[in-house]
């Protein structure tokens, strides 16, 4: 059966076709042959009744006149009937009076009862009738007859049954081959048609409907299915590049301009409380903004409200409708409006007009809400930019107020403080009379502290300097090693603590070219920051060189040559390693960012306001270089400062000193 599913249908019909007939042809011979084979046997039993009364009437005299011989011969006359077998006349007492018996066949022994019908016994017809004369009743006659005949007959039928069969099977070919193509062409067209649409994806095409049948209802409905893909494809197409259109920029205007044509869009002020009409197309932009506002937002309002797309065939007839005049100039007639919905909240209405009464169908409300929530996602992204672009304006404003305001106070305080230590040197030397010892001390503290909010306000000047983009590299040719004993000797003298400075660097440094005021600061602030959280202890301050490698940043040099470059790229690394308290691992992602300390409390241990390491890190960058820093709390931390420069002389192994 599933074979028979699996072939071509013009083969099935033809099949289905012929099967038919042939069984129809089948049954009918059927029927034919089982009639006849039951007419046969009452066909031949009339022909022997008929015998029977003719041979009777003849045999009446002879058994009047008990003359066998003379009903011998007449029985002798059913030689010429070859299919009667026997015949036999019995007188009134039931005796055998004559008989007729062909080759083979045995005389029955005793005389059957008359009967009107015919029987069949042993494959024979056995017809039996009684012999009246002058309505006195003078014997019997029986006669018998073979159905040899009918087997002849029967082989004749079923040579001609197979004839008509053959005949008919090649009849009934022809004519499904054609027949079945009102059936098979429309179904073999039709999925040709689907084949074509699964491969080439084009939906235009229609198949062609040739009649009104169950075929025809079929096309109608395949046609259909293709019309509301095409139709939904084409709104899917439309929404993506709408979708693409809307999204390719953040400009409010922009988006409600990108649209639609027919569109008039109203969105909700959160100042106000009110819609607002904000875009149209194909109106009076400043009379439809005029319009729309004088009549209260009318329509809009309804679908703002009730948060549900609103339908309406006839706006000039709606009483909603608060300005007929308007309408009417343009020859609006039907609307659709459709909420802007994004995250549960209504950013406004979308409303489409049309110029001719029209209802909007399920679909056509259905691709429009669609349109309407891309058009909300689009308009609160636009909404959201706008809000972002205004708070970094404002944002940016209140930096560049800040830093000016920074700036312009370091500039007057730095003056005062001068001033003040100036007046205090002076009387520190004496200059206003002498000064004893404990006021040396108390002098001495506070030309401290006065160079510590100088040191302070110089932080700050130079962090507001990096913040306005106003500082430049330098740079200039230097000896690093004279570098490096220049700084060191700033540090000789450290008060109030039991701390030592520790000096690691070769004694044969070469010249190098980078800005030297910016690495100066570098490493004032790193040391200056490990001294104030150095209790006891030291603080290390090293140098090296190191070249740098192909296939790695920076690579530790090897033993220099005497020929070695006078002008090779070379890298110099910092590190300022102490013993102090350390830096927890939360604070390790913002050391390096303005006005941030490890402890911001009131109450903290250490002074400062958080600029020397983020100026370190600026200023490691603006000369192309790199900080890193390793601690443990308690246990001390070690900056490293890795920057690039240019070595002027060959690098000789000199083996580093402690100093």
């Amino acid at each position: 059966m599933q074979r028979f599913r699996d072939i071509p249908i013009r083969r099935k019909l033809t099949l289905i076709i012929m099967a038919t007939s042939g069984a129809a042809l089948l049954l009918a011979g059927a029927s034919f042959l089982a009639y006849e084979s039951a007419r046969f046997p009452q066909s031949v039993a009339q022909h022997l009744s008929s015998l029977a009364v003719v041979i009777g009437n003849n045999s009446a005299a002879a058994i009047v006149f008990d003359d066998e011989n003379a009903a011998n011969e007449i029985l002798a006359g059913l030689r010429a009937t070859p299919n009667v077998v026997s015949g036999h006349i019995y007188r009134k007492d039931r005796t055998v009076f004559a008989g007729y018996s062909r080759a083979g066949w045995i005389t029955p022994p005793q005389c059957p009862t008359p009967f009107d019908d015919y029987r069949v016994v042993d494959k024979h017809v056995e017809v039996c009738r009684p012999i009246i004369f002058r309505g006195e009743l003078l014997g019997t006659i029986s006669l018998r007859s073979d159905l040899s005949e009918w087997q002849a007959r029967l082989w004749n039928y079923g040579q001609i049954v197979v004839a008509i069969l053959a005949l008919s099977f090649l009849v009934a070919f022809g004519v499904s081959a054609v027949l079945q193509r009102v059936v098979s062409t429309p179904l073999l067209s039709l999925a040709k048609l689907a084949r074509n649409v699964s491969n080439e994806h084009d939906y235009s095409v229609r198949a062609s409907k040739t009649s009104r049948d169950e075929i025809g209802v079929l096309v109608d409905g395949f046609n259909e299915m293709l019309g509301q893909i095409q139709r939904h494809l084409k709104r899917v197409t439309a929404l993506r590049e709408i979708d693409r259109a809307i999204t390719s920029t953040l400009d409010l205007q922009a988006v409600l301009h990108l649209l639609l044509e027919k569109i008039d869009l109203v969105l909700f002020n959160k100042g106000s409380a009110l819609l607002e009409p904000v875009a149209c197309r194909n109106l009076d932009e400043e009379e439809w903004r005029v319009e729309q506002w004088r009549a209260g937002r009318g329509i809009p309002n309804v679908v703002f409200e009730t948060r549900a797309p609103v339908t309406i065939s006839n706006v000039q007839t709606d009483p909603r409708n608060k300005d007929l005049k308007f309408f009417c100039k343009y020859g609006l007639v039907s609307y659709l409006g459709v909420p802007l919905i994004v995250q549960d909240e209504v950013l406004g209405v979308l409303s489409f007009y049309t110029k001719e009464e029209h209802e909007f169908s399920n679909d056509e409300i259905e691709f429009l809400s669609a349109l309407a929530a891309q058009a909300a996602v689009a308009i609160q992204n636009s909404q959201l930019y706008e809000e972002m672009k205004e708070l970094a304006a404002d944002l940016s404003m209140s930096n560049k107020v800040k830093d000016e305001f920074l700036s312009v106070m370091s500039h007057e305080l730095r003056t005062p403080l001068n001033v003040v230590m100036g007046y205090v040197a002076m009387i520190k030397d004496g200059l206003y009379g002498t000064v004893s010892p404990e006021q040396e001390k108390a002098l001495e503290q506070v030309m401290g502290r006065a160079r510590d909010q100088l040191t302070m306000i110089s932080g700050i000047l130079q962090a507001t300097q990096i913040e306005a983009q106003r500082v430049k590299a330098e740079n200039q040719e230097f000896s690093l090693g004279d570098f490096l004993d220049d700084l060191r000797s700033s540090y000789e003298v450290l008060l109030g603590k039991d701390l030592a400075i520790q000096w690691s660097y070769s004694a044969d440094l070469p010249m190098i070219t980078t800005d030297r005021e910016k690495l100066k600061i570098i490493l004032q602030n790193l040391i200056n920051n490990a001294i104030k959280f150095t209790e006891r202890g030291s603080v290390t301050v090293s140098a090296r060189i190191r070249q740098q490698a192909s296939g790695s940043r920076q690579q530790e040099e090897d033993p220099p040559t005497p020929h070695a470059s006078r002008l090779s790229p070379t890298w110099v690394e910092f590190k300022v390693t102490d013993t102090g308290i350390g830096i927890p691992e939360s604070a390790m992602p913002y050391i390096f960012e303005k006005f941030r300390q490890v402890d911001s409390s009131e109450t903290r241990a250490y002074g400062g306001v958080g600029m020397g390491l983020y100026i370190v890190k600026q200023y490691t960058e603006l000369l192309g270089g790199s900080v890193a820093v390793e601690s443990s709390p308690g246990k001390g931390s070690t900056f490293t400062v890795t920057i690039p420069c240019v070595s002027h002389q060959p690098m000789i192994s000199v083996p580093e000193t402690s100093v």
